[in-house]
């Protein structure tokens, strides 16, 4: 499975065997931490209560205990690398003071104190914040610039507070934080560019796809669905897939009409329900993998906030152009575009036990400002695997955050429901009408 907007690929063969109980992927060996770490935690557990309490120094501890979990939670979907840092109690103290002033901003309800209104339009503030820092921008028109890159990249990391911004709503003491942090960003891309081509040339090529296949920040869609088949060999399987900005998924598989297995990723929890059986949790490979998939964006989108490193494969100039996405983490990719339109031709992604599986895209289509492949193909060992065709993509359908929740009541869920409409249906397929019933539908 891959991210959108700009491909809409679903590798339903995994999924499938997820979701109705298929063979399930090895499980892999969870380390665990040792006595040191779980203390080095816990203390820095203590530590994000204190500074959550010297906050907001009218809150009961169960509010204080709930927004720190709502902060970890905050961390897990913005930069699991933050997270990771947390959990095992390595966050250097200064960076969790700032990223706790950051999430508080981004919820003024927990303070009760009303945001500063600037009179000013968010562009203007922003440029003239950028004023003490002119060896970034030294004229009017180039703040002005700098300062659309700033929105731009508020955007990547928060919709939230992008929108904050642009109401009004953001105090001048937070703006000022986030200027100052995009600054040192941007000084370090310039000392980087200043020693490595490959790299330089990165950001005009990005910046180019994102005008192509996205459109502006403002403009992009926060949630979409879309329906398709992928067919391999003699097997075809209709799936239903819906994504919601920053990190979440479902996915219905469908069979003769009917969902026979959900699996879902709420940007904490990943699950999975089959026909006739209790929702379960994932853990394991399974979900993180599902996880990764859960990403809304493309890879290249937001790609040094997440602190993955994007260099120039191909030589410069030359078609198509080739790009190496290497996470934090270690993973890689090479993600193909066409020099002309700047839609991605292909990606490969080195897999844990080495080569590399392709995916190539083709039938590109505009829906609004979304460039979207209708086509892909699954390539792996240089032959051909699957093929995933969509058929109906629908932007910003309205979907609420539990929506993608894990089933709350085991007893009585969605997927009772399918397995009770399955049973209606054969009876009406199998049984005699009865008077005034057509054939074939059910009492």
């Amino acid at each position: 499975m891959e991210n959108l907007p700009t491909r809409l690929t679903v590798r339903t063969a995994l999924l499938c065997a997820l979701v109705v109980g298929g063979p399930w992927i090895a499980a892999r060996a969870e380390g665990t931490p040792d006595g040191s770490q779980a203390v080095g935690a816990q203390l820095q557990q203590q530590q994000l209560e204190r500074l959550l309490r010297s906050r907001l120094p009218a809150a009961p501890s169960s509010a204080i205990e709930g927004a720190a979990r709502d902060f970890t939670d905050h961390l897990r979907q913005v930069s699991p690398i933050a997270a990771e840092s947390l959990s095992t109690g390595r966050m250097d103290p200064d960076d969790l003071s700032s990223r706790v002033d950051v999430y508080l901003g981004d919820h003024p309800e927990l303070t009760s104190r009303p945001a500063t209104a600037a009179a000013d339009s968010p562009r203007l503030r922003v440029a003239k914040l950028l004023e003490k820092d002119p060896d970034l921008a030294a004229s009017d028109q180039e703040r002005r610039a700098l300062a659309d890159r700033f929105l731009g990249r508020l955007g990547e990391l928060s919709a939230s507070s992008l929108e904050n911004l642009m109401a009004g709503r953001m105090s001048d003491d937070e703006l000022q934080s986030r200027v100052s942090v995009f600054a040192e960003d941007c000084r370090a891309e310039k000392n980087r560019v200043a020693v490595d081509p490959a790299t330089a040339a990165v950001p005009g090529i990005v910046d180019s796809f994102e005008k192509a296949n996205l459109g502006p920040v403002t403009e992009r869609p926060d949630s979409i669905c879309f329906k398709g088949v992928e067919d391999e060999g003699d097997k075809r399987r209709e799936f239903v897939v819906f994504k919601k900005r920053p990190n979440k998924i479902r996915i219905h598989m469908i069979e003769n009409g009917l969902v026979i297995g959900v699996i879902g990723f709420d940007g904490s929890v990943a699950w999975r329900e089959a026909l006739g059986k209790p929702a379960a949790r994932l853990g394991g490979p399974a979900a993180a993998a599902l996880e990764e998939s859960a990403r809304f964006d493309d890879p290249l989108v937001g790609y040094r906030e997440r602190g993955a490193d994007v260099r120039l494969e191909s030589p410069t100039g030359a078609s198509p152009i080739s790009l190496r996405i290497t996470e934090a983490d270690g993973s890689a990719r090479i993600e193909t575009l066409d020099p002309t339109t700047f839609s991605e031709t292909s990606l490969r992604k080195l897999r844990a036990g080495g080569g590399w599986a392709e995916t190539r895209f083709r039938d590109y289509r505009k829906f609004g400002n979304l460039n979207l492949s209708y086509t892909q193909e699954n390539w792996s060992g240089g032959s051909l695997r699957s093929t995933t065709r969509i058929t109906d993509v629908n932007v910003d359908p309205g979907l609420l955050d539990r929506f993608f929740s894990y089933p709350r009541y085991p007893n009585f869920g969605f997927m009772d429901l399918m397995g009770g409409l399955a049973v209606i249906q054969a009876r009406g397929a199998h049984g005699a009408p009865s008077a005034g019933q057509p054939a074939g539908t059910a009492p």
